[in-house]
């Protein structure tokens, strides 16, 4: 019963926010070619997810004080680059503190312990976050690919013999953001929502990999497969293209799939279909490869994707 009051609860807060966001200022207007939607959208799904998230783990006596208390940061980190446009710099610290709180305080056992794994630990939670951000280009696209991300967190922890339930927990949220979310949308995630999110991936990781196994840790991630693979693309392609390389621009993977002809909800629907399949092959290795060789085996497969893509001119050769 804890997911589908999950999702409720995130529909619920959805519809709040899209009826009060806007007396209290916090609206998205069309600007330039990073914004080209609509009219004014609010930009507060982070809030949705995260009161959702943790209400689900209320019910289900798995509250986290830790992820609280770094999934609010995140929110509130948002929140302000929403509204005034923060360095990367800046940002950056403060993000390598979030995921330090997470790390260092919250009860996901896959973290590990030490030094070296903590350090692991706290790069690929500041890897998620920006990755998802980084991704949240279009309606549906975060809701839609995070959710089958956090559905396979449920199938490996059911692989590695821990808990399942986060990774519910999760998909059901996303999905009842994902309600409001799907274009044309009346509610953004915004950065407060995409850094949120990211947190949520990270601890789900923790959660659902092996406990204090960096090797475990580093297998699950996998499942952020696209939103990864998009990140890499997009860093390769403004390197190619002389771009800045901190500046948001429209030469990600799915805004290139996009141009080519792509409607956005055919576009949703084939990302998330390609994050199930890429979440399939990391169950497969995972259950059937432990250690490095699982890690150099999902590395090599993402490498070859983005060599792939790298013919069709994705990286900055030349479109086909």
């Amino acid at each position: 019963m804890v997911a589908p009051l999950t999702l409720v609860a995130a529909f619920l807060v959805g519809a709040s926010l899209i009826r009060f966001g806007p007396r209290l200022g916090m609206v998205d207007l069309p600007e330039g070619e990073l914004k080209p939607h609509k009219g004014a959208v609010v930009p507060l799904g982070g809030v949705a997810v995260l009161v959702a998230v943790h209400l689900g783990l209320i019910a289900s006596s798995g509250f986290d004080r830790g992820l609280f208390a770094a999934s609010a940061l995140a929110l509130v980190l948002g929140m302000i680059d929403d509204r005034l446009g923060l360095t990367p710099v800046f940002r950056l610290v403060v993000e390598v503190g979030i995921a330090s709180v997470l790390v260092l305080t919250s009860n996901a056992a896959g973290f590990g312990d030490g030094a070296a794994a903590t350090i692991v630990a706290i790069l690929l939670v500041v890897v998620a976050i920006n990755a998802v951000n980084l991704f949240d280009g279009l309606d549906g696209l975060v809701g839609s690919v995070a959710t089958v991300s956090a559905l396979g967190l449920s199938v490996l922890a059911a692989v590695n013999g821990t808990d399942v339930a986060f990774g519910i927990i999760l998909a059901a949220a996303l999905l009842g953001f994902l309600i409001w979310n799907w274009p044309p949308a009346k509610l953004f995630l915004g950065d407060n929502g995409s850094y949120t999110v990211g947190v949520f991936l990270a601890y789900g990781m923790a959660d659902a990999a092996l406990p204090a196994s960096v090797w475990s840790l580093l297998t699950v991630a996998g499942v952020l497969g696209i939103i990864v693979i998009d990140l890499v693309v997009t860093m390769v392609r403004r390197r190619v293209t002389r771009a800045p390389m901190f500046v948001g621009n429209r030469g990600h993977l799915y805004d290139q799939l996009h141009r080519r002809g792509l409607p956005v909800w055919k576009l949703i629907l084939m990302m998330a279909a390609v994050q199930v399949v890429l979440v399939s092959v990391v169950v497969v290795t995972a259950g059937a490869l432990e250690g490095p060789a699982a890690v150099v085996t999902l590395a090599l497969v993402m490498l070859a994707i983005v060599a792939a893509l790298g013919r069709f001119g994705f990286l900055g050769g030349g479109e086909r």
